[in-house]
């Protein structure tokens, strides 16, 4: 989202946003995002075969490590982060608005990369 100040339009502010639907598996056990970070992660529907999380970053916005399991995210935005992984490994991630990806499971403590919409 595009926003602009009256008077000063060059005033920017961007929300990333993104659907993740992930395969439910009893035998991962990851920190679960909504209950470390439920200010950036909702969960929209959850059963025992599928959990589908809406995730929502402001600018230069950070959150705990936590883990996902193997999954589809879809971009609703278009997105710039960078994710660190346990190892310390740190990996720039791009998301145009639409795009789709599967992901097998992993962890990551992830912040948002930008400060407004290029």
């Amino acid at each position: 989202m595009l926003l602009s100040t009256p008077g000063n339009p060059s005033v920017f502010s961007t929300k990333e946003a993104a659907i993740w639907l992930q395969l439910q598996n009893p035998n991962r056990h990851f920190r679960t995002p909504v209950k470390v970070d439920p200010k950036h992660y909702k969960v929209e529907i959850e059963h025992d075969r599928v959990r589908v999380l809406r995730i929502n970053y402001g600018p230069r916005k950070k959150s705990p490590m936590h883990g996902h399991p193997s999954g589809v995210v879809v971009f609703l935005t278009d997105q710039r982060s960078k994710f660190t992984h346990p190892d310390g490994k740190t990996e720039e991630v791009v998301g145009k608005a639409g795009e789709t990806r599967f992901l097998d499971a992993f962890q990551h403590l992830p912040e948002t990369a930008t400060n407004h919409l290029n």
